[in-house]
């Protein structure tokens, strides 16, 4: 035994310590670690003088599933390595991954209803309306054209009902075709331990922050899942779609890898906490089916948002700007949105939103006179607002993709508000 202590055991080698072999001591597994150094000899101890150092990963007390015919075994060489991969399968269980402590909490910057309303155009009444329906339902779709800030919108709600700008408290997530399971709440990755490589079960964002809210049960958590009609429900949630209902938070169900195969008798069972509110985004123009967008509805409140270009916000941002070209860029806006809603193959969800109007003030060369009245470098609006109807170009070549002469007819139309 000293012999392979000394000879075969290397750094970055893992190793599995249990009680003993005998009767008594029942085989328990006590630790899981990765040894950090040679071999040393330390003649100043009373007993065990012959050491090495390891990083212990896990602290156990588990009944030992594997039987080894010695007290220093190398296991992985012993029974073709399957015991190794069955004790190394014990210490990755999803039980395993966990945020057992909230975060230190950090003074964030205040976020008020008001604030909220100065950044966000809604009137306060859909606003109250909007919190209500999170609180009660626990899911909820922001759905709209694109362009009215739906993103932007549910960070701000987010912050308005906590209070305060804390982002350790909102976490955001994008799905897309290729987005699954696995990606999401958990899955196995392979990841580097020392010399070996070796399969680690993995939480992911929405696991993790469901524990971050079971921890700290008195404080709320928000999950934004942007363009959430991306993914596919069955491929990304699985199991656990129907758990996430308003009805159906902290009733226990068993997580897709969570069983221990090598231990059936142990099972992990898991809940979404109560305090855990998901707000989504949704473009209606990417909706897949009737069938698909259902499965969505029957379980998130769905708030419809519009172009605001009529909104007390805007109109006070307009005046602001106090910019011809600005005024009348938006009349237009405002017309072709009227022609899309219109139109029998388009509609609603693909009119222009306002949000890209909302220049960043800063950047158009904000400066405050005497008056305090604000003043803007209207060369750099201009050229904004160029950058803008470019952006903007492409996508109407593709809602109009069968009838290009419209397309066309809007952008010379666009285009002419610069020409004067």
């Amino acid at each position: 035994m000293l012999w392979q202590f000394y000879h075969d055991i290397r750094e970055g080698d893992i190793i599995f310590a249990q009680h003993g072999m005998s009767e008594k001591k029942n085989n328990r597994l006590i630790g899981r670690g990765i040894v950090e150094s040679g071999y040393m000899f330390r003649p100043e101890r009373a007993e065990q003088k012959h050491v090495r150092k390891v990083k212990w990963t896990h602290r156990v007390n588990w009944e030992n599933p594997v039987e080894v015919p010695s007290e220093l075994e190398n296991i992985t060489k012993f029974a073709g390595g399957d015991n190794a991969h069955m004790l190394e399968n014990l210490f990755v269980r999803a039980d395993d991954i966990e945020l057992a402590e909230p975060e230190k909490q950090i003074p964030c910057e205040p976020y008020s209803d008001e604030h909220f309303g100065g950044e966000v155009f809604l009137s306060r009444e859909r606003h109250e309306t909007l919190k209500n329906l999170l609180k009660t339902q626990k899911n909820v779709i922001l759905c709209g054209a694109p362009g009215v800030g739906k993103t932007f919108v549910a960070k701000r709600l987010a912050y308005s009902l906590i209070g305060a700008k804390d982002a350790g408290r909102v976490a955001t997530v994008q799905f897309h075709q290729g987005y699954c399971y696995e990606d999401f709440i958990m899955g196995w990755r392979l990841v580097k331990e020392g010399r070996r490589e070796v399969d680690i079960l993995n939480p992911g964002p929405f696991y993790k922050i469901c524990q971050k809210a079971r921890a700290d049960a008195e404080r709320d958590y928000f999950f934004i899942i942007d363009r959430i009609n991306l993914g596919d429900p069955a491929k990304i949630w699985r199991n656990a779609f129907r758990w996430i209902e308003g009805d159906k938070r902290g009733q226990e169900f068993e997580l897709h890898y969570a069983r221990d195969n090598s231990r059936p008798r142990r099972r992990r069972l898991f809940s979404f906490p109560e305090n855990v509110h998901i707000i989504a985004t949704m473009n209606p123009a990417d909706s897949r089916s009737a069938l698909f967008e259902a499965t969505l509805r029957r379980r998130f409140a769905v708030f419809e948002l519009s172009p605001a270009f009529d909104s007390a916000g805007f109109l006070r941002k307009q005046k602001n700007f106090n910019d011809p070209i600005f005024d009348a860029l938006v009349r237009h806006i405002v017309e072709l949105n009227r022609e899309i809603a219109d139109d029998p193959a388009l509609g609603n969800g693909f009119c222009l939103g306002h949000s890209y109007f909302c220049l960043d003030e800063e950047e158009m060369g904000r400066t405050n006179g005497p008056s305090t009245k604000s003043s803007f470098d209207h060369g750099k609006i201009e050229a904004g607002l160029q950058a803008l109807v470019e952006k903007i170009l492409p996508l109407l070549a593709e809602y109009w993709r069968e009838t290009p002469e419209k397309a066309e007819s809007w952008a010379e139309r666009l285009r002419r508000v610069f020409r004067g």
